[in-house]
């Protein structure tokens, strides 16, 4: 079974999904929070935009279990980590922080995630 969640990213005419259920995953495209005036606000709004898709596919974030971090800036790390372990205070997901080219100077972060449908987790 294959299931697309279409969120804002399909919407804004781009060739992605902003989530695709199979095989009892979720795989969550990686999300941006531009309108965010600094790392901590922009997490926020990332990992808010991804618990809402996970709602959508059934799942929540206790079910990720691997995230990636795209940091403009890596120096911003420790900031952005302490919203993440907001979001994650117990057994976080698997994850990696890249530091890339995000397009624009004032997005500083996007990040993508992989969690397991309620019935599939184990």
């Amino acid at each position: 079974m294959r299931r697309v969640i279409v969120g804002a990213q399909g919407k804004s005419g781009r060739p992605l999904s902003g989530a695709v259920v199979a095989n009892g995953f979720v795989f969550v495209s990686g999300q941006s929070y531009a309108e965010g005036k600094d790392v901590e606000e922009q997490t926020r709004g990332v990992l808010d935009k991804i618990a809402a898709l996970l709602a959508e596919a059934g799942t929540d974030l206790a079910h990720a279990v691997r995230c990636t971090v795209f940091m403009s800036d890596l120096s911003l790390r420790d900031r952005m980590n302490g919203v993440y372990r907001t979001y994650f205070p117990t057994d976080p997901p698997a994850r990696a922080a890249v530091g890339c080219d995000l397009g624009s100077p004032t997005v500083f972060v996007e990040i993508d995630c992989v969690a397991t449908l309620p019935e599939a987790a184990g």
